[in-house]
Formats: C-alpha cells, structure tokens, sequence
C-alpha cells in the first residue's frame, strides 16, 4: 500500500515540483520510501509503505526493461506470484520481487487486458509514450482510491482529495449538491466528491486520456461476475446446502491463504462477530496460527463487545491485544476528519482510528471482515425489506393501526426492547414507501422533515434522487441481491471501505478484506436469498460454516461491529464542543443550516426527547471538515 500523485498536461509544461509537493501530503500512506519521474507532459510521484521486497528495488515510479512504460501504483497483488511465473517463462526479466513489477510486465505483455488477470486491491496510473497514454484505473470494488481533477489543460491525479487541494490544484470549494445526501446517509455517494471540481474514479473503472481526449469504460461488474460464477438462476432450489458449504469454505480459505502472505508481520482485526470470526477459522483451516488479533471495547456496558472478541481470540489461540475508547478519543475528531480527506459521519470512525493505532505498533497488515454483510446477508434489513413488500399492500388505515400497536407503550419499559422497538417503529414508517426512498429512509440519520428544515437553500432534501436512478439500473429483480447490490455501489465503497482505507493509511497500516475477494463476491451474488437469510436469521450460509469451527455464542450471537454511544456522550462530556462547534454565530456565518434548526436538534437530544446524536455528528463533523481544509460554502 502506498501513495501516489501525478500530472499529464497536454497544453502547457508539467511541473514536477508541484507533483512531489502532492505526494509529500501522502507521506502517511508510504513512510518507507520515495520516488519522483518526470519526462515531457508527464509527471510521477509515490510515497511506499513497503510490504513485500523491504528493499529500494521496490521503489517507484517503476518502469519496465526498456523503460518505456512507467508506473505508480497503490495496492497488493494476491496472485503476483503466479503472474511473476507466467511472464518469467514468456521472457520478462525481473529486478525486484514486488507485485508493482508484475503488474508493468503484465501490462507490456497484455495491454489493459491485464486487469481482468489481477486477483487484489489497486489504484494505478501507467504512462505509456508510444500510445500517448494516460491510464488510471481503480480495483473492482473500490477498495484503495483514486481522485482526479482535469481542467482545459490537462489532469492531475493522487490517491486522497488532500493531496490536490494542498497543492492548489483544485481550489478548498464545497460542492454545495453534496449537503442533501450527506444529511441523509452521513456520506456522499458516487463519482462527485465534496470538493467542487474533484472526481473519484469509480470502482472497477479505467479512465484513459491520449492529448486532450478523454475515454472512460468500467472493466468489471458484479453482476458479470455473478453470471460468470453461475451457482444460482432457476436451478438455485435444487442446489445441495453441503456443496454450497463446500465452494464456499473453499472461496474463502483460498482468499484467507492468498491474503495473509507478507514479508512483514500481518494481524487481525477482531470485534467477535461472525465476519472478523470467518477469517479467523479461515486461517484456521490453512494452518496459520498464533495470529495477532486486536479489539475495541468502550467503558459502557451496553456497547463493550470485548467479551465476545476474547472468546473468539481465546478458542483459535491467537495473541490478542485489546484497547478501551473513552469520550476524550473525540479529542481526536480534528485529526480523523482530516485523514477521512471528506465528511463522513460514520460515528465507528472513532474506535477504528484508536484499533488501527493500536495494531500498527504490532504489525504491518491487518485484515478486517468488511464485505461479509452485502455478500451473505448480514444486514436485519434484508429481512425486513420481504415484509415491506406485503406490508405495502395492507391499506393505509389498517397499516395505521397495526403500527401503533406494534410500537406501543407496553413495550418501551421492556428491557432489552428499546432497539427492537426503534426497528419496529422505522419498519412501519417506511414500509409503505417507494423502493428507493424506502432504502434511504432506512438508514436516514435524520428524517426527512428534520433534513428539509436544515437547507437554506432547498434542493433535494429528501436525497433519494442518486437512489431512483441506481434502483432504475440495478442487474438484480428481486431479493436481498437487489438492495445489496446497492450497498456494495454506495454504502460500501463511499462510507465502510473509504473508512477503513483512511484511517489504517494515516497510520501507515495496509488492511486487507478477504471477504471482498472479487471471486467470492461474484459467487456470493450468484446465490439466492435461501442461502443468505433463513428461518428468520441473516447470514444463514456463514454461521452453517462456522458451526463447529467456532464458539456456538458466536454463531448463534447478534451482529457485532465497533458501536459507539455517541448519542450519550453528546449530552455528557462532548456536549460543549457541539454547543461551540454548532453555535448560533457559527451555523448563521456559513449560510448553509438554519440556526433555528439546528439549535433545535441540539434542545431535543439535550432534553432526551429524541437521539439526534447520528445528525448532530454529521453536522460536526462537516463544521470541523470545513475549519480543517479551509472549505467555502
């Protein structure tokens, strides 16, 4: 894992000053080591966190034998000795044993169609003279980034939004139709970023440039992938639950295996949850053992998941190191903003930044379970969404009265039943609603009321527009496939996976996710709901596996992920930066919330009579993101 930068200007000189300048901005990703080329309209820089050959053959920009090809590139190869193999034997000459080399043979050997070859995480951009070519192109799911910004003269390109903006080559200017559905989801999704004038490749794309012409195609889909993998389709019911156990404990120790190989120490995210268990049996099963694993855990019982990551550590023997966030880890909110290089209101943001510390005064590479839940079913609202369905056809009146009853009093003293009740309550409001609004509103940090009272300036303040034209062009008819697909578009790329990638790198950490194997994915995608939620439980074909090879509380536990009380330490010890950040003087002086409607969400949590605290976080954090890089409104 790395960073890098670059320029291609065809009108105009290319400055390789202003291309290091970039690149020394993204030191954080690549502490070992550094390079820079520049050669007529092209410009390339990298910063390298070395993983494999530690040596300064690894370093890049890195060309091939004749030096004719050069090549920045961010990522691991999984299948790079392979591929090192079968150029070796067509006649490629090596110098190094790094995966970055492969990839410039694999390019000289294949062209672009390289790519579809490639089992792994990248970014890259490859300047090619005899073509007059710039290629940048990002891995199928978008798990390492890649932004851009062209103007009449050229492109430039780096791997954080942080980079462009501190060189001055996008001006710090927020791109104002960012704000509807950030006030909705916590995040933006899509190619457009929150810096007007600054664009994310999208997964699975290749952007080419050749003097001033722009060419741009996505290489890979998962529902290609899917349809290649063939598991499902109308045969899907006659499919054997033993076989279907088999290729998947096959997928995903392959994955594990590919994965864990380093020339550096590699540990393991841990939060005791069936994802972060899978990888650990999977490990299991290729024979590794004594792995490091770490935890999070919060001085607040209700959401300490320390016990159940101890019972996992403890049952595989893995040497486990454990790390408790107080409120005062809000301290940090300045520094976690502005190493998410965009507002992302995702409250887990605060025990990953203390997790990824922690796991980089031991190891090097880290892997973590994200994917598990858009692939296999995790999310509660893949089962809820069936019901929805029916629930749609019930008259409104009717509709009407069995939400009230559903929600009643009689259930609120209830211990244990408070979150099952604000499920409930969130079910029967958004049930009845179209499809793509119904996805929003389902994870809607604030509703849709609250959102529209918030915008001076109107808009679409509902934000279910990008979500009408992605459920227009979804692959998948029906099932939990057609809402996951979704997720992996959005939720998955531009909030879990932008985190993960964010945080670990502004500690020098590589996290790999085994889980988003793309082989796996499109097998996972390949399969129907039966196989994913089942008897009312999600994650049905996970815990089948897991039965036997991990501790029966695990297989048969709730979800776990990294959960934060932030709506209690936003009426205790955060309270008075909210007051400050969020004052009167402050929202007035930007011009984008109302100040009576934010003073209001303040006064409604302050008072317990709602939990604002997922909304006033992604105000916060927009306040701060603005104060950190400068922004205008």
């Amino acid at each position: 894992m790395c960073g890098f930068s670059g320029e291609y200007r065809w009108a105009g000189n290319v400055d390789l000053g202003r291309v290091e300048r970039m690149r020394d901005l993204l030191r954080h990703r690549g502490p070992d080591g550094e390079g820079s080329w520049a050669e007529g309209p092209v410009a390339l820089a990298h910063a390298r966190l070395a993983i494999f050959d530690l040596s300064a053959d690894g370093l890049q920009p890195m060309a091939n034998e004749d030096g004719r090809v050069r090549l920045v590139y961010n990522g691991e190869l999984y299948n790079f000795v392979e591929l090192r193999a079968e150029l070796a034997a067509k006649g490629h000459r090596f110098r190094s044993r790094t995966d970055t080399e492969v990839l410039v043979h694999g390019y000289e050997e294949w062209g672009l169609d390289v790519l579809d070859r490639l089992n792994g995480i990248f970014a890259f951009a490859l300047w090619d003279p005899t073509e007059r070519r710039l290629v940048l192109a990002r891995d199928r799911l978008g798990v390492k980034p890649l932004y851009l910004a062209e103007d009449a003269g050229g492109v430039s390109f780096a791997s954080e939004a942080k980079a462009l903006i501190g060189a001055g080559l996008v001006p710090p200017e927020l791109d104002r139709p960012a704000l509807a559905p950030y006030l909705a989801l916590g995040y933006r999704p899509g190619r457009a970023s929150f810096f007007r004038g600054l664009e994310r490749v999208p997964p699975g794309t290749v952007v080419e440039f050749r003097d001033g012409r722009r060419s741009e195609r996505r290489w890979w889909s998962l529902a290609a992938e899917a349809e290649r993998a063939g598991a499902g389709g109308a045969g899907e019911k006659d499919l054997d639950d033993e076989q279907v156990l088999a290729r998947y404990g096959e997928l995903v120790t392959d994955s594990v295996r590919r994965q864990v190989v380093a020339d550096v120490p590699v540990g393991l995210f841990l939060s005791g949850g069936l994802d972060s268990t899978t990888l650990l049996a999977a490990l299991a099963e290729t024979g590794t053992r004594g792995v490091s694993t770490f935890t999070i855990g919060f001085d607040h019982e209700t959401y300490d998941e320390l016990p159940a990551a101890r019972t996992a550590a403890a049952h595989f023997g893995t040497r486990h190191r454990e790390e408790v966030v107080h409120a005062r880890a809000a301290d940090e909110l300045r520094e976690i903003v502005r190493a998410l290089d965009e507002p992302l209101a995702d409250e887990a943001a605060l025990p990953l930044w203390e997790l990824c510390r922690a796991a980089r005064r031991q190891v090097k590479v880290a892997l973590a379970g994200e994917g598990g839940d858009e692939l296999f079913g995790g999310y509660g609202r893949y089962f809820w969404d069936g019901w929805a369905r029916r629930w749609a056809r019930i008259p409104a009146t009717l509709r009407a009265g069995l939400g009230r009853a559903l929600t009643g009093a009689a259930c609120e003293g209830r211990r244990g039943w408070r979150g099952a009740v604000r499920r409930v309550r969130k079910f029967a409001r958004t049930a009845a609603l179209p499809e793509a609004r119904r996805y929003l509103e389902w994870f809607a940090l604030l509703e849709p009321e609250a959102r529209a009272g918030l915008l001076t300036d109107g808009g679409d303040a509902g934000g279910a527009g990008a979500f009408d034209a992605l459920f227009a062009a979804n692959p998948f008819d029906a099932g939990i496939r057609r809402a996951a697909w979704v997720d992996v578009e959005t939720l998955l790329v531009d909030d879990l996976l932008t985190k993960v990638d964010r945080l670990s790198m502004a500690h020098g950490l590589e996290v790999r996710v085994p889980l988003l194997d793309h082989r796996l994915a499109g097998w996972a995608f390949s399969l129907g709901d039966r196989l994913k939620v089942r008897g009312g439980r999600t994650k049905w074909l996970m815990r089948r596996w897991l039965r036997g090879r991990a501790p029966a509380s695990i297989v048969r536990g709730r979800k776990r992920g990294f959960e934060v009380p932030i709506g209690e330490w936003l009426r205790g010890p955060l309270r008075e930066m909210a007051r400050d950040l969020l004052s009167v003087e402050r929202v007035r002086r930007r011009g984008l919330f109302r100040p009576a409607a934010v003073e209001g969400l303040l006064a409604e949590h302050d008072a317990g009579r709602a939990d604002r605290g997922p909304g006033l976080l992604a105000l916060l954090c927009l306040e701060v993101w603005m104060e950190e890089f400068g922004v205008r409104g």
